[in-house]
């Protein structure tokens, strides 16, 4: 396994200390996130035999292997560092909702691992809730490798600082022209709603066919309600390669009205470069923590590409769902099984999600035809 001491540290022996990316997020003025992702694997066999005890008995031997190769994920925070804790322990589900709201309650980090888990009781799925300072989207996948007992790619980060930086202009500009947020429901949701749908296969260019699309189905769904949706902005989340090395990387894409946004999308995404309020928090964002919620996006977007898991059917992550639209959405595709794009809103009700996700995708099977 090739030593990650300068790219993103989930493979590092503890105590170890938190990476700049982690501090960003710990330390950011927005209190109202709980920072965390989640994402669920659904299995093509159960895991067990199918009995409690099996299942049971199974789980918790997949996760001592998780810990053992993963140690951030029985870590507690001290301080700046993470040092030894306690594992998580796996609760056993009764339940065909892999997604209970208990398991998304905020951690308390100082006290308990940056991971939950839990399984269905029949060991059919497997859910992790994760603290974003120490497991993002990208660390999820070789998190479900271990646990299928495939050997990991760890994914890291290059040294933060060295990555090119977009003009702070650009973060000014944005203040003064904010990024029309997505219309809420109503009525609203009571928890967070999380909603998936199966994605047709639409091929080269996914990523820009896949964010006209949503704009559409959300400009769609403002009308609904009697709000306009013309200043798109999208927070892109990118898995990059640096030596055979999935990385997180971030764009963010400001698309002004009459623009085509799959060309523009496509373009903007391939261009190195993050946005100067990331690199630059939480020093920058506090400065500017009453005017954080006018750098808010449109939508969050992440596409996490075609893997594949050992017995696995099908693959939901849920990125961070934050800001004045607290709007994410992720494809990603099981090699041999479903691909998947999901909803997470915490101002959308569940109606809405999937009215939004079903025009998505007709809006993608349009764009075949």
């Amino acid at each position: 396994m090739k030593p990650l001491s300068s790219k993103w540290p989930i493979s590092d022996p503890l105590p170890q200390p938190l990476a700049p990316t982690s501090r960003h997020i710990l330390r950011h003025p927005d209190r109202h996130t709980t920072w965390i992702v989640t994402g669920t694997i659904w299995f093509t066999n159960p895991l067990g035999t199918g009995t409690e005890e099996s299942v049971r008995e199974d789980i918790t031997s997949r996760i001592a292997d998780v810990v053992q190769k993963m140690p951030i994920t029985s870590a507690k925070l001290q301080g700046d560092w993470w040092v030894p804790g306690q594992p998580p322990e796996p609760v056993l589900v009764d339940s065909t909702d892999p997604r209970p709201p208990w398991l998304l309650k905020p951690f308390d980090l100082k006290h308990e691992p940056p991971l939950r888990v839990a399984v269905g009781i029949h060991g059919e799925w497997f859910t992790i809730v994760a603290h974003h300072a120490a497991i993002d989207g990208v660390n999820a996948i070789p998190f479900f490798k271990i646990l299928c007992g495939e050997e990991p790619i760890i994914p890291g980060n290059p040294p933060f600082m060295a990555k090119k930086v977009t003009s702070p202009l650009h973060a000014i500009s944005r203040i003064l022209r904010p990024a029309d947020p997505v219309a809420r429901s109503n009525p609203l949701p009571s928890n967070e709603t999380f909603a998936n749908i199966e994605l047709p296969f639409v091929g080269k260019g996914i990523k820009g066919k896949l964010a006209s699309a949503l704009v559409k189905s959300l400009r769609a769904h403002n009308a609904r309600y009697g709000a306009s949706l013309e200043r798109i902005g999208i927070s892109a989340s990118i898995m990059e390669l640096d030596d055979s090395i999935p990385i997180a990387s971030y764009r963010r894409v400001d698309i002004p009205p009459g623009v085509p946004i799959d060309e523009t999308f496509e373009r903007e995404i391939s261009i190195p470069e993050e946005p100067w309020e990331l690199i630059h928090a939480p020093r920058a964002l506090r400065l500017l923590s009453p005017l954080t919620g006018r750098l808010s996006d449109t939508i969050l977007l992440s596409n996490f590409g075609r893997w594949s898991l050992q017995g696995v059917n099908a693959i939901e992550l849920y990125p961070v769902a934050r800001g004045r639209s607290a709007v994410s959405a992720a494809a990603v595709r099981a090699k041999g099984g479903k691909s998947l794009l999901t909803l997470r809103a915490c101002y959308l009700n569940q109606n809405d999600a999937r009215h939004i996700l079903e025009e998505t995708v007709a809006q993608l099977s349009n764009h075949e035809t």
